[in-house]
């Protein structure tokens, strides 16, 4: 889902993700992830409803999720979205919190990333 999602379109992401396909970049969901999967889903479901949770659901951002919390500690979502609610929309921190997956912003990943090195 999340490699079809993003290699639909015809940009740099798109061109440099497919450039790595096989590069253990994509990941098939296993067992356990697809354990997690449901999990995301009876939850979105069960706190917006179905109207609200479709938009959610038939994307990536369920895959996303699933394959971080099927990891454990070492799972972590990296998203742009801010934690302030809105109505109309399922956003990927409210669903981490609710599930305790860990998330940070991209600044907080790069911060991270570059104290490493």
């Amino acid at each position: 889902m999340v490699y079809d999602e993003i290699t639909k379109g015809n940009d740099a992401l798109a061109e440099w993700f497919r450039d790595r396909e096989d590069r253990g970049l994509c990941e098939n969901p296993n067992d356990a992830v697809w354990n997690c999967v449901t999990q995301v889903n009876n939850l979105v479901v069960q706190k917006y409803g179905d109207r609200k949770a479709r938009r959610f659901l038939t994307g990536a951002d369920p895959f996303v999720l699933a394959h971080a919390m099927a990891m454990g500690d070492e799972g972590i979502v990296v998203s742009h979205e801010s934690t302030r609610e809105q109505n109309a929309i399922v956003k990927i921190p409210t669903v981490c919190a609710a599930l305790n997956i860990q998330q940070v912003s991209i600044f907080t990943m790069l911060n991270q990333l570059h104290a490493h090195f």
